[in-house]
């Protein structure tokens, strides 16, 4: 770790560091850091222990790149994540560090806890650290206190969707959730023509999250209607590079009518078997 950390120092140089890594904040980190997670599982499911070695790494430096920018920032070290996951899981693991220290041991001549009791444990202790207990020590009642944190963003999108309209906080016609699609449409089209990217993405997230409300309203699970289009990009795809690859044609050279002429060739390849 420590020449990990080095390292880290060394890219971030004001001097003579990297210019690209130089120019990283939390915000621009996001989503390499969300691609460097589906590569590792990636090779977990293709159990491929070399590459899995690999990606646990680009995980760790991305872990100490953020580390680092806190640090320059005056906001916390490496030392400071390192307590604090050390803190929380000694604090969630009683039946392992009864003591609450990291030296302490249990008994052995105890009975061992259950899963459900481990289970019961562990929501009861991260409902005391996320705040779930208002000052007078009452239970957050809200509708979305059951959401699940750890969910991919389209599938969380569809269940916070369905707790909210448990509480009749939902449109009732279909018409109405396709509307609302077509508004916040324009509302891109006007971030765009704005040019400020923060607005963008702000309004991008909302024509995404009012695609899965429609989603909802017509009962497709909006996660694996988003496989199935992916799917059928990329057969489609690949059938045509092979009718460019057949007719000596580089995709690079086609107008864009060109390419939509070999696109339509390749769906009626593949619907004509």
């Amino acid at each position: 770790m420590k020449d990990l950390l080095y390292l880290m120092q060394r890219l971030r140089d004001p001097k003579d560091g990297c210019p690209w890594d130089l120019e990283q904040d939390f915000q621009s980190l996001r989503q390499y850091s969300i691609e460097e997670l589906y590569e590792l599982i990636q090779a977990i499911n293709l159990k491929d222990n070399e590459n899995i070695k690999e990606e646990l790494g680009d995980l760790l430096f991305h872990i100490t790149f953020y580390a680092q920018i806190a640090s320059e920032q005056n906001l916390f070290e490496f030392k400071d994540i390192e307590k604090t996951v050390v803190n929380k899981l000694v604090r969630r693991h009683p039946h392992v560090f009864p003591q609450g220290t990291l030296e302490s041991r249990r008994d052995p001549s105890l009975p061992k806890w259950t899963h459900e009791q481990i289970s019961e444990m562990w929501e009861t202790v991260k409902a005391q650290e996320k705040r779930e207990l208002d000052p007078n020590g009452v239970v957050n009642k809200s509708a979305l206190a059951k959401l699940k944190r750890d969910q991919p963003a389209l599938k969380q999108a569809q269940d916070m969707q369905k707790l909210a309209s448990k509480t009749g906080f939902d449109w009732t016609q279909l018409e109405d959730v396709i509307e609302n699609l077509e508004d916040e449409i324009q509302e891109l089209k006007e971030a765009i023509a704005s040019k400020d990217q923060d607005h963008i993405e702000d309004e991008m997230g909302d024509v995404l999250y009012s695609a899965v409300n429609v989603a909802r309203h017509v009962k497709v699970d909006a996660e694996t209607s988003l496989i199935r289009a992916n799917t059928k990009f990329k057969t489609r795809f690949e059938q045509v590079e092979k009718l460019a690859l057949t007719q000596n044609i580089d995709l690079k050279d086609l107008e864009l009518e060109q390419l939509d002429a070999l696109w339509d060739q390749a769906k009626k390849k593949l619907i004509s078997g």
